[in-house]
């Protein structure tokens, strides 16, 4: 159908060349619709009209044009051509008009000339757009043809709009700023022979809807060179392509990555073999001024579904601290990532099959340092190999010394495993020293990669560690004796460590049993730790010695259960500590220590008799003493070591001298019972009356 439609015209115009010895001064042809499967084009009228000047007049129409790819219908196109000069050698029209309303403010102008003999067809085209304007010529002549088009000024906001009317841009993208384009090629029948492209973007800007993608007063220049290759591959002839991007000023954000060009600018060059079904990088360099300069080479298959074949990068030996600033920092503001102190020096090599991903780096004397001190690592050293499958070297990476939480510090260590496949084994043990102690691991295990999937689980030792250096670390009150034990499984599982078995600290000549401990977000904003602790027979006076609360003797026993706490502040727990059943250690209580824990009793009493008694001894006997606090919603219900007639005991007297004291303040604000304590700790020796 469309071939007779076709010669129809051709006939048509072919009928006026001897118009002038007829009556006829016009002609016009109508097709009222042609369509394909994913077009359709209607109202089509060509009509062919002879002036009183003798002058041939053109002019087509289309009333509607629809396509899959449009938003919308195309509607009044038009060609007209006022006058079309003919003869034997030429047919030309200089002033040939293209109109498309609601797209384009002006008519674009052609010039078009068609020789028969020998073959030659020459059209240009000027079109002003906005404040811009564009010019291009194409030439055919027997097999050789040309074309060029420049375009000055363009305003690409004004361009933008206008396109988002009538069809998607790629990946919902918008842009601003001024283009100016030019572009030469030249071919022999389907063989191009030279082409090249210069391309300026000044005050560049483009951003989507979903703010996944900006890029913000950008200056850029691109140029493309393309000539045949020699080479050949499955009987396919390709071209050499070199190009080159320069990004002098600006910013860019393709999340998660912030890029900024104002201080160091960008370049990526490229040579490149281009075939129908392969893309072969020869070489492209990814230059970063002053931070660092990447070479890759690679295969990319162009025929049905798109994938690399191979890709290599390498990225030769640079500083860390540029990196750092440029590429890490700003891509991760608000997080840690984006508040660290870095220096040493860096290698990298990334290999990349259809299938598999491997990537090989290098740590020359790298340090990493939270400015929040919440943990840093001093002079790495070594290699590391990840690999998508199964890694073909092992990572070995040693370090002089770390820490963690400000003041734990880690010694030397050296850390040999596998890594790949998403998962991470450790290849022989590593002996992590900690403070005065260290912490074995014997078995480590993670699978999942890095992601939500995450889980590891590690079992180690933890050989033991100075109560008195834990407790100065962690800026707490002094205490003596040391935390270690065998640690039969650590686990993470949905950003939750769990902590298999139990850690025994053995301390005041008794023993702390920490059980069922889990954390939750260790190095978030927010904290989480829930444990339930057994305290078993600590000695009173050992312990006592060390504060300012006043001497107590006899042994101490308790728990505490359900503890949660969250940013290391307690939000619920059930506590109790007293004195154990069957002891028969001595038993004393200072005057002091009575006082304090009077006044931590929420308003406790002495009794009549006691209180005659106080100031005559300085040491009391005691049957037991106990305190308890069941903690929710910032209130601690409160109890003692037994029921009294109207309160409790927080110490029931035994023996001579004897003395009780007694809570009479079942319900406490938790934040006043912790300033008691903190009064208790600092206050000096009571002044008895």
């Amino acid at each position: 159908m469309y071939k007779t439609h076709f010669q129809a015209l051709l006939v048509l115009i072919g009928c006026f060349w001897g118009i002038q010895g007829f009556a006829i001064s016009s002609v016009r042809l109508k097709i009222d619709n042609i369509q394909s499967s994913n077009w359709k084009a209607e109202q089509a009228i060509l009509t062919v009209l002879l002036t009183t000047e003798k002058k041939l007049v053109i002019n087509a129409q289309l009333q509607q044009f629809q396509s899959s790819t449009l938003k919308q219908p195309v509607k009044e196109l038009s060609i007209v051509c006022p006058q079309l000069l003919y003869s034997i050698q030429q047919i030309t029209c200089t002033k040939t008009s293209l109109t498309i309303p609601h797209f384009l403010e002006t008519p674009t102008n052609l010039s078009i000339a068609y020789l028969p003999n020998p073959l030659k067809v020459d059209i240009a085209i000027t079109q002003a757009i906005g404040t811009g304007s564009m010019a291009g010529q194409l030439l055919y002549q027997k097999e050789n043809w040309q074309g060029n088009i420049n375009i000055k000024i363009l305003n690409l906001e004004d361009l933008s709009k206008r396109l988002q009317q009538w069809i998607e841009l790629p990946l919902g993208l918008s842009f601003m700023g001024v283009a100016n384009l030019t572009a030469q090629i030249a071919g022999i029948g389907t063989q191009i022979q030279n082409a090249t492209l210069k391309t300026t973007l000044n005050a560049f800007g483009l951003t989507n809807a979903t703010g996944s993608t900006a890029g913000e007063k950008l200056n850029l220049e691109w140029t493309v060179t393309a000539k045949p290759s020699q080479a050949k591959q499955q009987n396919e002839s390709g071209l050499e392509i070199a190009t080159t991007l320069k990004a002098k000023t600006g910013e860019l954000y393709i999340q998660p990555l912030y890029l900024s060009f104002q201080k160091e600018p960008l370049s990526i060059e490229g040579d490149m073999l281009w075939f129908p079904s392969r893309l072969i990088l020869k070489q492209v360099q990814y230059k970063h001024e002053n931070i660092g300069t990447v070479i890759a080479t690679g295969d990319i298959n162009l025929k049905e579904t798109i994938h690399i074949n191979a890709l290599s990068a390498r990225l030769p030996t640079v500083a860390l601290m540029p990196i750092y600033s440029a590429y890490i920092q700003p891509s991760f503001e608000g997080s840690s990532l984006s508040q660290l102190e870095v220096d040493g020096y860096l290698s990298l090599n990334l290999l990349i099959s259809k299938d598999k991903f491997k990537i090989i780096g290098g740590l020359n004397n790298v340090s990493i340092d939270d400015t929040n001190k919440k943990f840093g690592i001093s002079h790495l050293l070594g290699t590391f190999e990840w690999d998508s499958q199964q890694a073909d070297k092992p990572t070995n990476v040693k370090w002089d010394s770390a820490y963690v939480l400000s003041h734990i510090q880690l010694g030397a260590a050296q850390l040999y495993a596998n890594l790949g496949n998403e998962k991470i084994q450790l290849l022989a043990p590593l002996n992590l020293p900690i403070l005065d102690g260290a912490f074995r691991i014997d078995n480590f295990n993670l699978v999942g990669g890095f992601g939500e999937k995450m889980n590891w689980e590690l079992k180690g030792k933890l050989q033991p560690i100075s109560m008195q250096a834990l407790t100065t670390a962690l800026q707490l009150t002094t205490l003596n004796g040391y935390l270690g034990g065998e640690i039969p499984s650590i686990r993470y599982q949905n950003g939750i460590i769990t902590i298999g078995g139990a850690l025994q600290f053995n301390i005041f000549d008794g023993k702390i049993i920490a059980q069922r401990l889990t954390l939750e977000s260790l190095f978030g904003a927010a904290p989480v730790l829930k444990a339930d602790i057994v305290v078993d027979k600590i000695d009173l006076k050992t312990l006592t010695d060390i504060t300012k609360f006043g001497s107590i003797q006899g042994l101490l026993s308790g728990y505490v259960r359900n503890l949660y706490l969250v940013n290391w502040q307690p939000v619920t727990f059930d506590a109790y500590l007293g004195t154990p059943d069957g002891q028969t250690m001595t038993r004393k209580i200072s005057q002091k220590a009575v006082n304090n824990l009077s006044n931590l009793g929420g308003g406790g009493a002495i009794d009549a008799l006691s209180r005659g008694v106080l100031s005559m001894f300085e040491n009391f006997s005691y049957e037991k003493l106990g305190l308890g606090c069941r903690l929710q919603n910032g209130i601690c219900t409160m109890w003692g070591a037994e029921t009294a007639s109207n309160g409790y005991y927080i110490v029931k007297g035994g023996g001579l001298p004897r003395i009780d004291v007694l809570g009479y303040n079942e319900r406490v604000n938790w934040v006043v019972l912790l300033s008691r304590l903190a009064a208790i700790t600092q206050a000096s020796n009571p002044v008895i009356k």
